[in-house]
């Protein structure tokens, strides 16, 4: 979804956009995905060793507190803020101290957390700008979470530090780990309600592994799902429609959330993105110090949680970051008259976006089988804005990125 329409250009290219959009007045319609090529939207995840921590924007964000004490308030005992607190310290590893000393934060944990390489000047205007109009700047991860976060990023010497890097580099000489890169798991097998190894293929052979005490699932949100139903646990209908024997009729695959946004661009009057990233001056400074554009979050330069009906219980993220000027528009995946009407016109010139996410999205989804191969992906149905109530909140962030 995006809010720009009114930040286009010509009045004819307005008019068209708006004769596009005219079939979606209807709320129920904003959710079928008029505006993306066959109506399906880009799902991009990380297949390989450290799973999407190799290809996310690398920031160092918890989630908020009450979000944790809701989980816990729920029955899922344990996941409250006061339980996971300290798994947080344990985990990390914080290079700058002025989040050290807040009581919040940890060091020589396997997680390194550093503020990028890269401070460009369009961040100290909007910090500066944030604090004229009211808000704060704070570590969002420590106390409280309304505010502009001056952002730290899961970096290690200005380079990605993911979960691979940090768990498993360190330890992948030891004798009772075993790492398998280009395995394909089919699924669990189970002797009656027990989970007593996995079946996969690699490199054209099929294996089955047992294991002596428990099967850990790790395959993310949608994938863990489809595992689990190719295994016999989920739906029982639908299962049975294609003929796998149920272990267990549970719920998986079911209350799929996902949390959409809407940004708006604004041109900068400065040196565009994509020869920031050729420039050879630029270039050597990341090889000597490991500093500067390339050594940024996505070029992510700052980040604010606001509004929110409770007190510190923020419905919005907002993201500042500047954007390349050639988009591959194979990544958006818009409808070829969205795409020049809303992209294209920002394509010849340095400009930042402001994203706003909404954080507790109502509406949901669900994740279900296609085939029994378990190399065809699942169906994944996010249903975004199947209740108005995500639309209203949108047009509230919205507002937030006007001012």
């Amino acid at each position: 979804m995006f809010s720009t329409v009114g930040y286009i250009g010509p009045v004819q290219q307005r008019m068209v956009m708006l004769q596009f959009l005219l079939g979606l007045r209807q709320p129920k319609l904003w959710n079928k995905c008029h505006c993306s090529v066959r109506r399906q939207v880009i799902w991009p995840s990380g297949k390989g060793l450290g799973g999407s921590s190799l290809l996310n924007a690398m920031l160092y964000v918890r989630g908020n507190h009450k979000d944790y004490d809701k989980w816990a308030a729920q029955g899922a005992e344990g996941w409250s803020f006061k339980d996971v607190f300290p798994y947080f310290l344990k985990l990390e590893d914080n290079r700058n101290i002025e989040f050290l000393t807040n009581g919040y934060h940890a060091s020589g944990g396997p997680i390194t957390a550093e503020k990028p390489g890269y401070q460009p000047e369009i961040k100290k205007r909007v910090l500066e700008a944030a604090q004229q109009l009211g808000y704060k700047v704070i570590d969002s991860n420590g106390a409280s979470q309304t505010g502009f976060y001056d952002l730290q990023g899961n970096l290690r010497n200005g380079q990605r530090c993911n979960s691979a890097k940090a768990y498993l580099v360190p330890v992948e000489n030891r004798t009772n780990l075993d790492i398998i890169g280009g395995a394909h798991v089919k699924k669990v097998l189970f002797d009656g309600s027990r989970a007593f190894g996995v079946q996969f293929d690699y490199k054209n052979s099929e294996y089955l592994v047992k294991a002596r005490r428990e099967v850990i699932m790790a395959a993310g949100t949608t994938n863990t799902a489809q595992l689990l139903m190719l295994s016999g646990i989920g739906p029982r209908e639908h299962l049975e429609k294609f003929k796998i024997p149920v272990i267990a009729d549970l719920p998986v695959g079911n209350n799929f959330q996902d949390h959409c946004g809407t940004f708006l661009p604004f041109v900068l009057n400065e040196i565009p993105l994509n020869e920031k990233l050729r420039s050879p001056r630029n270039i050597q400074e990341y090889i000597n110090r490991r500093t500067g554009p390339l050594s940024s979050v996505e070029f992510i330069t700052s980040m604010a949680f606001l509004g929110g009906q409770e007190e510190d219980f923020p419905d919005h993220e907002i993201y500042f970051a500047e954007i390349s000027k050639l988009i591959p528009k194979e990544q958006i995946g818009f409808h070829p008259i969205i795409y020049k009407l809303l992209v294209a016109p920002y394509e010849n010139g340095p400009m930042m976006i402001c994203l706003s996410q909404l954080l507790h999205p109502k509406s949901r989804g669900t994740v279900r089988l296609q085939s029994t191969n378990p190399y065809d992906p699942p169906l994944i149905d996010p249903n975004y804005f199947d209740d108005p109530a995500d639309i209203e909140s949108i047009v509230r962030g919205k507002n937030n990125n006007r001012s």
